[in-house]
């Protein structure tokens, strides 16, 4: 199954297609493809500037964030690694309103991988949702999900820009569902929130942090693998169970099952609905330059 491939106009400027086409096909389709358009990480700026009003500070990669205007753009990581599907910024514990996950992720192709691999996984949290087994399903729409985490300081305070450790805490008491403590200045919570959302057409969805926030990880078919995990993140049902080997081990199943691999050429970008397909990316073959850039962004309403 290919992604959606919009009509790039002759003169390669993709600024100069009107916003409504790009959105009322974007939450149609869920993933839309840019090819063949004359694409620099200025115009990739731009281009996103027209769909959003607001963007996603990327804290996790504040060491990968481009050189240029303003500071939403990072680099994707260039350790050759399995990054399992996910949702962007779910996982993140806020105050709502006003912050909540990104809309739309945002990739540009400016070195696409020269060996077999590295292509951008996408999946569909609406078929992933009809493919979980009736049991995990119930629990998951009644219960939620609850992310563990232990972050170094360098880390909440990128996250939480607060000018100091006691304007922290007071931001994290507004939020609900979170159990936190500072251990020797590092942050250590449980978030609990919603694992079945709504996209931006209104579907049901699974579209999770589940497979990219794992402690382990020893699914079979990726024994020969790098697949990228953190000890410190745990992930739980909303009751507090674990996710145990078999239900992770079954998710990762639904993935593999449904997923579109995108190969990646020069000049591609892909904008990707947050709120209903998850995205990760495969290794490549042998290491080589892979470079991607990334943004995030709620889309202007």
């Amino acid at each position: 199954m290919a992604i959606c491939e919009f009509q790039v106009p002759g003169n390669g400027d993709i600024t100069s297609i009107p916003v409504s086409d790009i959105l009322t096909k974007l939450r149609e389709t869920g993933v839309v493809l840019f090819r063949g358009g004359s694409v620099d990480p200025d115009t990739f700026e731009a281009f996103t500037r027209s769909l959003c009003d607001s963007f996603h500070n990327p804290a996790a990669r504040a060491s990968m964030r481009a050189d240029i205007s303003d500071g939403f753009s990072t680099h994707v990581p260039a350790v050759n690694f399995v990054l399992l599907a996910h949702s962007e910024g779910v996982y993140i514990p806020h105050p709502y309103p006003p912050f909540s996950p990104p809309d739309i992720a945002c990739f540009f192709c400016i070195v696409p991988p020269c060996e077999e691999g590295g292509q951008t996984i996408l999946v569909d949290g609406v078929k992933f949702l009809d493919r979980l087994p009736l049991e995990w399903a119930d629990r998951f729409r009644s219960q939620g999900v609850i992310y563990e985490a232990l972050w170094e300081e360098d880390r909440w305070r990128e996250e939480f820009p607060e000018d100091s450790q006691k304007a922290t805490v007071d931001l994290l008491n507004t939020i609900e569902e979170i159990e936190y403590r500072f251990i020797e200045n590092k942050l250590h919570f449980r978030y609990k929130t919603a694992a079945v959302t709504k996209t931006l057409n209104g579907q049901q969805a699974f579209a999770t942090g589940i497979l990219a926030h794992l402690p382990h990880f020893n699914h079979p078919r990726y024994a020969d693998q790098l697949v990228y995990t953190k000890p410190t993140n745990k992930v739980f049902f909303g009751d507090g169970e674990a996710l145990g080997e078999e239900v992770i081990n079954g998710l990762v199943d639904i993935q593999d099952d449904i997923l579109i691999a995108h190969d990646w050429q020069a000049n591609d970008v892909v904008l990707i609905d947050n709120t209903r397909f998850m995205h990760g990316r495969n290794m490549t073959a042998k290491d080589c330059e892979r470079r991607i850039l990334s943004r995030f962004g709620m889309i202007r309403s």
